[in-house]
């Protein structure tokens, strides 16, 4: 079949979204799908034309034009993308909704009657997909939408209750890692954030609870991986409150390392503000990691009460702090999680799970119309 995955942003920027396609598209594609990419342009000056594990990847610049906000500039960028659709002859379109870029995608006719799967890789707030909007319209009008999470399927059920009958959730999975998880280290005990940093990650707690942590467990250190806007002042908060020293920032890290750097850890830290799911979550699960996480949407249907981990209040530092010390005091109990967490990763978050229900909802959606 003839996919045309479109998505916000694609490699080199990297986030959760991106980093599941860099592993789903190569799998789909050996299944025998025919996938080409559109993606913006970004800010690093990118190729027009490019290639992406023998796929053909084109970006345009979505962005610049909206920005720019003139009429003929829209209307100009529609009818490029267009020709690129035509020349390509997408039997479906599986749109990664992270952002504003679907107002350039043509309407049916243009497309050749190739169907859409919209996939929901957050949790959108109601404002961002109230009547009118640009996830709305493209919601209501596909022929599906696959939610990475109950939690965020739900705000969508909420606005657009139309589509319930053609919605589900497919949870992302991860591929197994190439190295067996380590013992968990207590001396001294360390924890890990990875991820984007930007305020929704929640980074800024971690680091409140550990210095409120330091007084009782003075070995305690934390390493913060990943860049962002929010790095300059993560790195200034930890510096004001003195606890610099027992802070290490390793700047961006490339995906296939993640798992190293986690093998390294006690356990790993997710105090977000919101979570679509939380990728980062089931890499820790994969190396026997337990996770702290926050009890929002997305986190709650990975991380398992005292089974795989502990839950906090969002913005809780003191119920954060003290999820660490009972994690550091009750080793047998932490060592339990983090195995726990690994059989039920493999299980429910499975790879092959995750490309098998892809890999059927194209072909399910895709040839709809010609059976």
């Amino acid at each position: 079949m003839r996919v045309l995955y479109w998505v916000e942003f694609f490699s080199p920027y990297i986030g959760g979204t991106q980093i599941v396609a860099s592993y789903l598209l190569p799998a789909l594609r050996a299944r025998g799908h025919h996938i080409a990419l559109i993606t913006s342009s970004g800010s690093l000056g990118l190729a027009a034309v490019d290639e992406y594990a023998g796929m053909p990847l084109y970006r345009f610049p979505f962005q610049d034009v909206l920005a720019d906000g003139r009429p003929e500039a829209i209307l100009r960028l529609r009818r490029d993308v267009a020709d690129r659709l035509s020349s390509f002859k997408p039997e479906l379109i599986h749109l990664a909704l992270t952002g504003r870029s679907p107002l350039f995608l043509p309407g049916r006719a243009a497309l050749l009657s190739a169907r859409v799967i919209v996939s929901m890789h957050f949790v959108i707030r109601d404002d961002l997909i109230a009547p009118d909007t640009v996830a709305h319209n493209v919601i209501e009008r596909a022929a599906w939408t696959a939610a990475i999470s109950h939690g965020a399927l739900e705000p969508v059920l909420r606005n657009v209750p139309g589509i319930a009958d053609r919605s589900s959730v497919i949870y992302n999975g991860c591929p197994p890692p190439s190295l067996d998880p380590a013992p968990l280290p207590f001396a001294p005990p360390r924890m890990l954030c990875v991820g984007r940093l930007v305020h929704r990650k929640g980074f800024h707690h971690a680091l409140n609870a550990l210095a409120l942590l330091l007084p009782r467990f003075p070995r305690v250190e934390m390493i913060i991986a990943g860049d962002g806007p929010d790095g300059p002042d993560l790195r200034r908060q930890a510096a004001a409150l003195g606890i610099d020293r027992q802070v290490t920032f390793t700047g961006w890290i490339a995906p296939e390392r993640i798992f190293d750097l986690m093998n390294g850890v006690t356990a790993v830290l997710m105090p977000s503000l919101p979570e679509g799911l939380g990728n980062v979550a089931i890499q820790a699960a994969l190396m026997s990691r337990p996770v702290i996480g926050s009890r929002v949407a997305g986190l709650t249907e990975i991380v398992v009460p005292d089974e795989t981990g502990l839950l906090v209040e969002p913005e809780n530092d003191e119920a954060l702090t003290a999820a660490m010390a009972w994690l550091i005091e009750h080793h047998a109990d932490a060592i339990r999680m983090g195995e726990t967490a690994r059989l039920r990763a493999a299980d429910v978050f499975g790879w092959s799970k995750c490309v098998d229900a892809y890999a059927e909802l194209y072909e399910r959606v895709g040839r709809a119309d010609r059976n």
